[in-house]
């Protein structure tokens, strides 16, 4: 019994140990609960901003001069040039005798093809013709001599005959009938004569003369045509001027296609004013322009159009515009640029803006301006219309503010 409650008292007292300890522990996690727990952050309310101030550029609305214009680029040229070219085709060249760049005469040679046969064709027939006009006066002198023969003959009987007749009784009428028949046959024979070999001294040819005469002009239009056919293996200048184009790539021995140009030739002291850009077709005929060479204005007309251009126009000139200059720039040569300028409309005074600030909205042009610091919209009314600007008729006042971007 006494033992029992000795293990008693022990368990008690350990218990009564643990439970302080525990005690003390809950004492003190509650007293310092804060240090062991993280802190709570706090809420901060957020900075106030002032927004950025919108900012415009702009421009101030005058009154200028608006055109609506065409600008091109054009270029001088002569008024006389030539090409050149061979009508044969499958020669040989022979020689070229200009290069680009060179002077050159009215008549002077500037290419020649292998003629060498035909020259040899050519020499034969001036020799043909040769041996034709020696024959052919030998026939005119033979025949002249045979009637002026045959005619004497015949004065001689007609004379012998008129002797005996005029002293019948001494001469036998036998005589007299065999005299007027050798005047017969003679009168036959000069008459053939005439009709065959006579040389015109009686206003008329005789046939034989007449072949042989034929034959020398046949001969002689043969030659001609030869020289004319030589013609054709030779190409002359036919203005004065300067080669502006020769092939260079041409050599002696080449074969030549017909109807390609090998030189051309400009006459510089005649020069015109072309333009054939895409807006050819807007310039009208008598127009004035405006010719700028080397940054100096020169007055011009136009003079033809590819609307006005008659149907035998140079094939060169299809399609471009001519104009005129009454004063010819000092400087101006075959190739010199010129910057031509058309208006086609002018407006003086007015309200205008560049194109690109009227904006479409809903069928209606919109410009925006500032009034008051604040972008307002404003309704305009449009007028001359260029590639850049256009005439504000109402809407816009000169001083109103346009805002650009």
């Amino acid at each position: 019994m006494h033992g029992k409650g000795k293990h008693s008292s022990a368990s008690w007292q350990i218990a009564k140990r643990i439970l302080l300890s525990v005690t003390a522990i809950i004492l003190v996690m509650s007293v310092s609960g804060c240090y062991l727990f993280p802190e709570e952050a706090v809420v901060l309310e957020p900075p106030l901003r002032t927004p950025p101030q919108v900012t415009y550029d702009y421009m101030e609305v005058k009154k200028t001069t608006i055109e609506n214009k065409i600008t091109g680029s054009g270029t001088f040229e002569s008024v006389n040039r030539q090409e050149y070219f061979f009508k044969l085709d499958g020669k040989r060249l022979k020689a070229m005798y200009v290069k680009a760049g060179d002077d050159i005469q009215a008549g002077d040679l500037i290419a020649e093809l292998d003629s060498d046969d035909l020259l040899k064709r050519i020499k034969q027939k001036e020799s043909d013709i040769r041996k034709a006009e020696i024959a052919y006066n030998q026939l005119v002198t033979t025949s002249r001599l045979d009637i002026q023969r045959a005619k004497l003959e015949l004065d001689e009987l007609r004379k012998e005959y008129e002797r005996l007749k005029a002293i019948p009784d001494a001469t036998p009428k036998a005589q007299l009938e065999e005299i007027e028949k050798q005047i017969r046959l003679q009168e036959i024979s000069y008459q053939k004569l005439l009709e065959t070999n006579s040389t015109g001294e009686n206003g008329k040819l005789g046939s034989q003369i007449q072949l042989a005469q034929i034959s020398l002009e046949e001969e002689k239009a043969a030659l001609a045509d030869l020289k004319k056919e030589l013609e054709d293996y030779r190409l002359y200048s036919t203005i004065t001027g300067k080669v502006y184009y020769a092939d260079s790539s041409l050599k002696p021995g080449d074969f030549i296609k017909a109807y390609t140009t090998i030189a051309t030739v400009h006459d510089p002291t005649q020069l015109r004013l072309t333009y054939s850009g895409d807006k050819a077709f807007q310039f009208r005929l008598g127009s004035e322009v405006t010719v700028t060479v080397n940054k100096k204005d020169y007055k011009g007309y136009v003079v033809m159009t590819p609307t006005s251009m008659p149907e035998d126009v140079n094939p060169e000139l299809k399609g471009k515009v001519v104009i005129d200059l009454p004063e010819m720039p000092s400087d101006a040569k075959i190739g010199t640029p010129a910057t031509i300028t058309l208006v086609m409309d002018r407006r003086e005074n007015v309200i205008a803006i560049p194109k690109h600030l009227v904006k479409s909205v809903d069928g209606r042009s919109i410009v925006y301006v500032l009034k008051d610091n604040i972008r307002a919209e404003r309704v305009v009314q449009l007028g001359l219309t260029t590639e850049t600007q256009v005439e504000i008729v109402s809407g816009l006042e000169e001083g109103d503010l346009v805002i650009v971007k």
